[in-house]
């Protein structure tokens, strides 16, 4: 099970779909969006497609292709934006993908907590 990452903002502030595809937008060449998502066992073979029952659709960033080769689901959902832990080594700003996630909550101007509610 992997250890995920959130970034958030206050209840009264929530990230607004707005302001997230915004953001995604400023950044062009970096992020790709995505309505749905999937992926193939590859032992049974089986593909396994994800989509969000809200209908927003998922940024994927690609700034670490050596590490995440396919990109990291940045998915927002209910006024915070999560990110899975399996594309991060280490919780600090040298891993690349945790220095994004760092840079992406300061311009929301948002904070980055962990699954148990420690702050980075």
């Amino acid at each position: 099970m992997s250890y995920d990452f959130h970034i958030v903002r206050s209840k009264e502030n929530p990230n607004r779909i707005e302001e997230w595809n915004a953001f995604v937008e400023s950044e062009p060449g970096e992020w790709r969006i995505e309505k749905e998502l999937s992926a193939t066992n590859p032992i049974t073979k089986e593909v396994i497609t994800r989509q969000k029952k809200d209908g927003m659709p998922f940024a994927i960033w690609l700034g670490n292709p050596k590490r995440s080769p396919h990109g990291v689901v940045f998915d927002l959902s209910r006024g915070r934006v999560n990110i899975s832990g399996h594309a991060i080594d280490t919780p600090n700003a040298s891993d690349r993908t945790f220095a994004k996630i760092l840079a992406v909550a300061k311009k929301l101007g948002a904070q980055v907590v962990g699954d148990e509610g420690e702050v980075y």
